[in-house]
């Protein structure tokens, strides 16, 4: 299971992040950063499609 993550100028294109978990949990640094990425029908977490326009 993917906890998380840090991506920079990556293209995501059909990605499934459904079971990642990007919560900060028990005072541990969890999260997803996703700094100048392309989304072409990539599945979130929370179950949404995301593309950039």
């Amino acid at each position: 299971m993917l906890h998380s993550i840090y991506l920079e100028k990556a293209k995501l294109t059909l990605t499934d992040f459904r079971e990642a978990d990007f919560e900060v949990k028990d005072d541990r640094v969890f999260g997803g950063d996703f700094r100048d990425c392309h989304f072409d029908e990539t599945l979130m977490p929370d179950r949404s499609v995301r593309n950039n326009s």
